[in-house]
């Protein structure tokens, strides 16, 4: 199977090259206004579209790979399939010699490899090729600290069970899900009984064709937490958060409880119900960060599970120096701004614990929702509110939802 590399080389052709260079590459051959034509067509070879690779002749591709098929009448092509798998073909890049179309995602019925082209009069002509099934992609979980029982959820694409010789597989660090556990295979999602909770590490899938790379988190993460509510308590600034409490919602232990009304407005002040503040002088760090790892390449991660739909206003979550307090939100010091609202339609809900992931270096809004440009000088104290500070687009409609919010912790960005 082609490397990473390879494949990484040939999605670079297709975000750097412009149509114009795409019916250049391919041939044109100048004649004017598309028109399909009679016969039949003959393909010479396959080859990559960009003309420096016009000496490259090939004999598969990978799903969702862009081809050129040189050949003779090739404007007589009015359908083409990969097996049995229709392509969308676009006009402005079929020339008499040249046929550029990309592969698509879609899984065939039958595999016959081959290209199939329909012509005007209905007729069908084959040219061997093979369409390459990609190795599993991992693009994200829905909770990183699923409880020991729990339906774990990993999302990506190509989670193919379709081998009769080679089983799919979820690995965590060295544990490999039994089969018994795993609940639900779909082609971009899986579902697996999560193992307990000391079962942790970076999640690999496994298919008949190929691993899948590294993702952004580690399942059970433990690393980084600034306060769990449990073996990581919290003694927060001014008494805040008010209501931690635990019971069935609960991923383990205690969790923070965001509860009340919330009233839309572009300028709404925080009350007690929706702040926490976390501050290094109370709990044990004095000065420097509260985390050991660059913020430039760290990440904010904590679960969340919103019980009551929440519609108003977003959660702003800021980090300053120690002693500084709240000042920093008041001067409309860079934070982050989470309104998972504004993409649900106008509501936001979970089905259980999510994790929320926040790059620090998306840390840089002012409280309006502009982008400053800089990011915190110091992150010795973190406070999290909902509440609007004059941004716009973020007024919402007036709701009563509650939140619960735990495991908040940093870590690197590259798990």
């Amino acid at each position: 199977m082609k490397s990473y590399m390879y494949i990484m080389k040939q999605l670079s052709y297709l975000l750097l090259t412009a149509a114009s260079l795409l019916l250049s590459a391919c041939g044109d051959d100048g004649s004017g206004r598309y028109e399909l034509t009679d016969g039949i067509p003959t393909v010479h070879y396959v080859r990559l579209p960009d003309a420096g690779e016009a000496d490259s002749v090939l004999t598969g591709a990978y799903m969702g790979e862009t081809v050129c098929l040189v050949g003779e009448n090739l404007t007589s092509v009015r359908e083409l399939y990969f097996n049995d798998v229709k392509a969308l073909l676009n006009i402005n890049f079929i020339t008499k010699n040249t046929l550029l179309v990309t592969v698509p995602r879609g899984f065939p019925a039958e595999v016959i490899d081959k290209i199939v082209m329909v012509v005007k009069s209905g007729e069908r002509v084959e040219y061997g090729f093979t369409v390459i099934i990609p190795a599993p992609e991992v693009t994200g979980i829905k909770c990183e600290q699923t409880p020991e029982g729990g339906e774990a959820v990993l999302y990506g694409d190509y989670f193919l069970d379709n081998s009769p010789t080679k089983r799919l597989t979820v690995t965590i660090g060295n544990y490999e899900v039994p089969a018994e556990d795993m609940l639900e295979v779909q082609k971009t999602q899986i579902t697996f009984r999560s193992p307990a909770m000391d079962v942790k590490g970076a999640i690999t899938v496994t298919s008949a064709h190929g691993n899948s790379r590294p993702g952004g988190f580690i399942f059970h993460d433990d690393r980084g937490i600034l306060f769990d509510f449990d073996a990581h308590p919290i003694r927060p600034g001014w008494g805040r958060p008010n209501l931690i409490e635990t019971g069935p919602d609960a991923i383990a232990g205690n969790y923070m409880k965001f509860r009340g009304n919330l009233d839309a407005g572009e300028w709404v002040t925080p009350s007690d119900n929706w702040q926490c503040n976390f501050w290094g002088e109370e709990n044990g760090v004095p000065t420097g960060n509260l985390f050991s790892g660059d913020p430039a390449t760290s990440v904010l991660k904590f679960e969340v599970n919103v019980l009551q739909a929440w519609s108003a206003l977003p959660m702003q979550i800021f980090f300053a120096e120690q002693g500084a307090c709240e000042t920093p939100l008041w001067e409309d010091g860079p934070r982050a701004q989470w309104v998972p609202w504004k993409e649900t339609g106008g509501a936001y809900t979970t089905d259980g614990w999510v994790t929320v992931s926040i790059p620090l270096a998306n840390f840089s809004l002012d409280g309006k929702g502009e982008d400053l440009g800089q990011i915190p000088a110091h992150f010795g104290s973190m406070n999290i509110y909902i509440f609007n500070r004059g941004r716009a687009d973020a007024v919402g409609t007036a709701c009563d939802p509650v939140i619960l919010i735990d495991n908040v912790r940093v870590v690197p960005g590259d798990a």
